[in-house]
């Protein structure tokens, strides 16, 4: 791979955790309005109506019930809202394992610049972790994006994002 593709891999890490806490918030919010739909739109309640399985209304087995195109309707988005729920789940859980396997210094910088509620500045990020704010925000940084990429994107990736960093 070349040095395009390891900036672009270190640029999309980097990317990805400018917007985890977006995706968090976006993740509760589709999680209610599921909740919502189904607890309102598409309740057992709600759904009773003929059982057209065994009967052949016409060669295709088309019936044009207004209320039940509608409810169908209803139903295909709801699941599609959860298949949507799922993807950004799988993209917060592969994001927190990453940063689980951090080492300690890594793993403080990103909660505390990344992933914390409270947007921190770099100064206030160096302060906490009485550290230089070059270090937090170069040496200390970079490693902490290299690893993620490791473990977001795969260990084959190792090799051509550490010759990435180290120039």
């Amino acid at each position: 791979m070349g040095k395009k593709k390891q900036t672009e891999l270190i640029k999309s890490t980097e990317d990805w955790m400018r917007k985890y806490r977006a995706i968090k918030k976006y993740y509760k919010n589709l999680c209610k309005k599921i909740e919502f739909l189904e607890k309102h739109l598409v309740a057992e309640d709600n759904l009773k109506g003929v059982n057209y399985d065994k009967v052949q209304i016409c060669k295709t087995f088309k019936f044009n019930s207004i209320v039940e195109e509608a409810v169908l309707k209803e139903i295909e988005k709801l699941e599609q809202l959860k298949l949507e729920r799922d993807t950004y789940k799988y993209i917060l859980e592969v994001t927190e394992n990453a940063v689980e396997s951090l080492k300690f210094d890594e793993r403080r910088l990103v909660y505390l610049y990344y992933l914390s509620d409270e947007k921190l500045t770099w100064y206030q990020v160096a302060r906490i972790m009485n550290r230089s704010v070059d270090n937090v925000k170069g040496y200390l940084k970079r490693n902490a994006i290299k690893n993620l990429a490791i473990a977001i994107w795969g260990i084959q990736e190792e090799n051509y994002i550490l010759t990435d960093i180290s120039s």
